[in-house]
């Protein structure tokens, strides 16, 4: 906690004095994803500090202290900023780190039994190079509000190891039983694999969800952190697809196989989850008990569904996978945009009130309008301010 030693008093925070000048501090509340949606300014800048110094927090238990003599105009505050809590436990973090080995080793094993060594290592290089742009994408996404990188790690290990394996398993299992009624591997791909495979990566949203939920706020963090489980899923998959390819068509095969996957369609994956994630989002910003419950069952019913369009149109349609999905992309690219471009206009729009009041400058609230703008530098508000 910071104290001042000049006469401007510092703005409120929430229950707690320090220092010599015990003022005290009303709390304030406000609530959903942006820790300054619902805090603005009750005065003017105070001006700069003079001196700061480190002194050990303290709560005050007596009763109230009046605020200092308003003036005209005067309004609440920022709030102090609250850190959020850290994530979970060391012991929760290596269960996870042995449970993503255990898996990514078993697949790895079925992934080079079937496609061989050769296989295994090619498919594994090109499959990273669409990597940066769909990851990419999705931290572009999260710009005002960046996830912890243990939880984006996490995501993205549950979808290239856990629901993959899981995946691997079952759906060859629901091919068997399939094949063996007389069904096709087309068969297989259209009523098994978009079912489990949706389930799974919808599974590892729920577990970023369960392991810290105060950072998992909204729908843009269901996007986000869908999007990684997706990209970590489709990186394995497709170590599988390339492997299978130069096995067993040779550099060409290969060569198409790359420019369908890693080109054309690198984001199938993350738009079908994209879906499920955006039902745990709306499901976790609502109260209602029906909203909580029939959103992420409804988002999961839509990624099987365009999963199951897709495998569909690719497997009987053939140019209809791009005239039917095409637009169902180009709807995902606006969703995403719109979303990104919503959380920026409310971010400006509560700091235009501190700008509004001097605590931030006017310049600074503009360069979120911007795309590519770095965060807004507060040049000139107090040092315990939440900004």
């Amino acid at each position: 906690m910071l104290a001042r030693t000049s006469d401007a008093r510092p703005p409120t925070m929430g229950g707690v004095i320090s220092g010599d000048n015990m003022w005290a501090m009303p709390a304030a509340h406000y609530q959903h994803h942006n820790q300054w949606a619902r805090a603005v300014p009750n005065r003017p800048w105070p001006g700069p500090v003079q001196h700061i110094h480190t002194v050990p927090r303290q709560t005050y238990h007596g009763p109230p202290v009046p605020a200092a003599p308003g003036h005209r105009g005067a309004v609440d505050g920022p709030a102090a900023y609250q850190p959020r809590r850290r994530v979970r436990h060391p012991l929760v973090w290596a269960f996870f780190a042995v449970l993503f080995f255990l898996s990514g080793f078993v697949a790895l094993l079925i992934t080079g039994f079937e496609v061989g060594l050769t296989g295994t290592l090619v498919g594994a290089v090109l499959a990273v190079l669409p990597l940066p742009v769909v990851l990419g994408a999705f931290l572009w996404l999260d710009r005002y509000e960046n996830e912890p990188v243990p939880l984006l790690v996490l995501a993205f290990g549950w979808g290239a190891t856990v629901a993959m394996l899981v995946s691997l398993v079952l759906n060859t299992a629901g091919a068997l039983v399939i094949m063996a009624g007389g069904g096709t591997p087309e068969s297989t791909a259209v009523l098994v694999a978009p079912v489990v495979e949706e389930l799974t990566k919808g599974a590892g949203v729920l577990v970023v969800l369960a392991i810290l939920r105060d950072r998992f706020d909204g729908v843009v963090d269901g996007l986000v952190y869908a999007g990684f489980v997706a990209a970590g899923f489709a990186y394995v998959e497709n170590i599988l697809y390339f492997g299978r390819a130069l096995q067993e068509a040779g550099g060409p095969g290969l060569t198409l196989v790359f420019l369908l996957r890693g080109v054309v369609s690198p984001f199938a994956h993350p738009m079908f989850t994209a879906a499920a994630g955006i039902g745990i989002g709306v499901a976790v910003s609502n109260r209602s008990t029906l909203i909580r419950v029939f959103a992420p069952l409804g988002g999961v019913a839509v990624a099987i569904a365009l999963h199951a369009l897709w495998n569909a149109t690719a497997a009987f349609g053939g140019g209809l996978v791009f005239v039917l999905n095409v637009p169902v992309f180009v709807l995902f690219v606006v969703l995403v945009v719109y979303m990104r471009r919503r959380e920026g206009f409310i971010i400006r729009r509560n700091l235009s009130t501190y700008a509004h009041f001097g605590w931030l400058s006017s310049p600074d609230v503009r360069m979120l309008d911007g795309w590519n703008a770095a965060p807004p530098a507060t040049t000139r508000p107090p040092s315990n301010t939440a900004c």
